[in-house]
Order: C-alpha cells, then structure tokens, then sequence
C-alpha cells in the first residue's frame, strides 16, 4: 500500500499530514487521485469522490457499483467489484502507467 493510502485517515489528513501546508496536502491528494484512477482504470474500474468528502462510488464496466467510506477501503472495495486482487504490478497496469508520462 501507498504512504498515503495506509494513512488511517486518508490522503491530506491524520498524523503524517501534520505539518503539511494546505498547498502539500492539496497536491498529495490530487496525485493519489489521479495514480488510483490509472490504476483502478487499468481494471476496468472508474472511481468518483462523492461529495461527503473521503467517501468513494466505484463502478465497473459492467454497471456494477460499490460505495466505500475511507480511502483504506478503495482497494478492498474495487477487488470485491472485480472479483480478483489487485497487483500493480501487472502488466496493464504498467503499461497504462507508463501510457500516461
């Protein structure tokens, strides 16, 4: 798991985010976004933040959906959804990482 993602509190908050200035909290989340949306992509998976705040809908290609309050719970979630782990280190994964840059 991430730095950021095994936070208990999700990205931008709890003990590790303590000294972090508004602009570091707001950058680190906006990168975790968008590395989850490559990754989840690769999966057939789309991830939207619901207006909550740290609560998540995911979906997959299929029509099949799942909420999940708390970032720790993205990956459990989206792996219930597909039915299988999830390895970023698999091939599609990689590749859709390496298409992005």
């Amino acid at each position: 798991m991430c730095r950021g993602c095994e936070v208990d509190n999700g990205p931008g908050r709890g003990e590790i985010w303590a000294n972090a200035t508004q602009d570091e909290r707001a950058f680190q989340r906006n990168a975790q976004s968008v590395m989850m949306k490559r990754i989840l992509g690769a999966y057939g998976i789309a991830i939207r933040e619901l207006s909550s705040g740290d609560t998540f809908l995911l979906t997959n290609l299929t029509g099949g959906s799942t909420i999940v309050a708390g970032i720790r719970h993205v990956w459990a979630g989206a792996e219930k959804l597909i039915g299988t782990e999830i390895n970023v280190l698999e091939n599609r994964v990689l590749l859709s990482l390496e298409e992005s840059n």
